[in-house]
């Protein structure tokens, strides 16, 4: 992990060949300048000029150690030799043609996901159309393809949506800045650090238990520590204990780390600042009892906000995973820890020769050489999947890590999310194969 000054340096040399990309009219002048240049493939410049056509949200803001911030622009790499070349072609094709079954009650948008309702499953796919929802891929601080469509509104990379699960990964943030404080041991039961009430309730589950999920706490009878068994109620207690250690609220807590790393568009809710509070959230429908159902996001308890209850959005999240992942946030040792892989979970993506373990909030999976580290988030309404693949930096100290960032504002039932998150499977498995 490198230091705050090491990666403004690298940046420092990155302007020899930097070019601003952020609106179509800029593209002829920005040519001219790479022309200039001279130092980048036209294949690679193609990629960018596809996605600065698109228009979402070109600059993503990277915090430093908390100290700074930078912004930074899309950036042409001066050694093309070692620019992964995506085929965004291959992305297109995907969220342009997504399968239609026939309508079940208005919006038409919405029959693009089949429920699980019997009369769905049996009926034959009449037409296909474009994804409802937002993807974008980065690279370093590149934005490779990008794309947003809902047919009632303009959707951007800083329309607003439920996090779902994603916060897990900022709850297990403060955590290790707890522990790297020497305020908690991940070790320790975490009754220790709770009010005398609930100490007994909760034996000796470990800290490490419930960021990994073995702690088998909504299982009664359960050996904390002996298999996996995902749960939000274990992230909630987390919050509860961070609430306690700090005797502050937690999301007053998670609001300053969302406002360390730059997340404007980001917070976390409270009795004084609820979800419907944010002002460019997209409305969402839920499939329940056989019909479409708008989702009333103020109806979710705020209990919820640390195992799955922020506002944030697609743009957020990127700069999410650069504040986590490339910058000094955590201490390396503790980064490691919450990267390296803990108990296996079952997961759809997984495979005997490929499956998939979790870390503390990090989903993991090593295979051919590629590592992958994800998560997903699913609420009512709101569907999200984040992925991040490190990959080594080039010479001249810039990062080449790939990102990708889809959400939709459309859910089925939790027990058919094959369907609901058909696209998110697809562009995974699209980018993957060109990895």
């Amino acid at each position: 992990m490198r230091s705050a000054r090491d990666v403004v340096f690298s940046r420092m040399i990155a302007l020899r060949c930097r070019m601003l990309v952020v609106s179509p009219l800029q593209q002829t002048s920005g040519r001219r300048w790479l022309l200039r240049c001279g130092a980048v493939l036209v294949a690679g410049y193609a990629s960018l000029a596809h996605a600065a056509v698109a228009s979402l949200a070109p600059v993503v803001t990277v915090a430093t150690s908390g100290k700074s911030a930078e912004t930074s622009s899309i950036v042409v790499s001066d050694e093309p030799a070692q620019l992964d070349l995506i085929n965004v072609a291959a992305l297109d094709a995907i969220v342009q043609q997504v399968p239609q079954a026939p309508a079940v009650t208005p919006p038409q948008w919405l029959t693009q996901h089949k429920p699980s309702s019997s009369a769905a499953k049996t009926a034959t796919p009449a037409k296909i159309a474009p994804f409802v929802g937002v993807a974008i891929l980065m690279q370093g601080d590149r934005m490779l393809w990008r794309y947003g469509y809902h047919p009632d509104m303009a959707l951007s990379g800083q329309q607003q949506f439920l996090s779902g699960s994603i916060a897990k990964q900022m709850t297990a943030t403060l955590v290790l800045q707890a522990q790297q404080q020497g305020l908690l041991q991940l070790e320790q039961p975490v009754a220790r650090y709770l009010p005398q009430p609930q100490r007994a309730r909760y034996g000796n589950i470990t800290i490490l238990q419930l960021l990994q999920h073995t702690s088998g706490i909504e299982k009664p009878g359960a050996v904390p520590g002996a298999s996996f068994a995902y749960s939000n109620q274990g992230y909630q207690l987390l919050g509860e204990m961070l609430g306690y250690i700090y005797a502050e609220p937690f999301s007053q807590q998670l609001n300053r780390l969302l406002k360390r790393c730059q997340m404007a568009d980001s917070f976390a809710p409270d009795a004084d600042h609820p979800v419907t509070a944010a002002s460019q959230l997209v409305p969402a429908l839920n499939w329940q009892q056989g019909q479409w159902q708008p989702v009333l996001p103020d109806a979710l308890p705020l209990s919820l906000v640390p195992a799955g209850l922020v506002v944030t959005s697609a743009q957020d999240l990127l700069r999410w995973q650069q504040c986590l992942h490339q910058t000094e946030l955590l201490p390396s040792a503790l980064h490691l820890r919450m990267v390296t892989p803990g108990p296996q979970r079952p997961h759809r993506w997984g495979s005997v020769d490929a499956p998939i373990f979790y870390g503390m909030g990090v989903q993991i999976q090593q295979h051919g050489g590629l590592q992958e580290w994800s998560h997903g988030g699913f609420l009512p309404g709101y569907a999200v999947t984040l992925l991040y693949y490190p990959r080594p930096e080039l010479s001249n100290g810039e990062r080449q890590d790939l990102q990708l960032v889809i959400w939709q504002p459309y859910t089925g039932e939790p027990a058919d999310l094959g369907q609901t998150l058909w696209v998110h499977d697809a562009l995974r498995q699209a980018l993957r194969a060109q990895l």
